[in-house]
């Protein structure tokens, strides 16, 4: 399986049409699992790979993934930054669920 690169989110962005994604909000640390931008009603949201987010932290800090999971519910997907607040997706099709 080829790996999937690595972009600069929001070069990207800025490349496509910034005015598009005003207010888009990202991830720090999470451009790897960043696989789109939706939209919740007219305001831009990043979406991440919950799976790729949780990856990152298992193995860029070290954590075990009981405590990648525990972190990342409270510190990045319950963390609550109004409209823009990004969506993280939990991929069921052609995956294994960690649960």
């Amino acid at each position: 399986m080829a790996e999937k690169s690595v972009i600069d989110a929001e070069q990207a962005i800025d490349e496509i049409d910034p005015d598009m994604y005003d207010g888009l909000l990202l991830a720090d640390g999470f451009d790897a699992a960043l696989i789109g931008v939706g939209f919740r009603f007219a305001h831009a949201v990043a979406i991440y790979d919950k799976q790729l987010c949780l990856r990152i932290l298992e193995t860029r800090d070290k954590m075990p993934p009981d405590e990648a999971e525990e972190f990342f519910d409270f510190n990045v997907a319950g963390a609550h930054m109004g409209d823009h607040t990004p969506v993280y997706v939990e991929q069921w099709i052609g995956t294994t669920r960690r649960h």
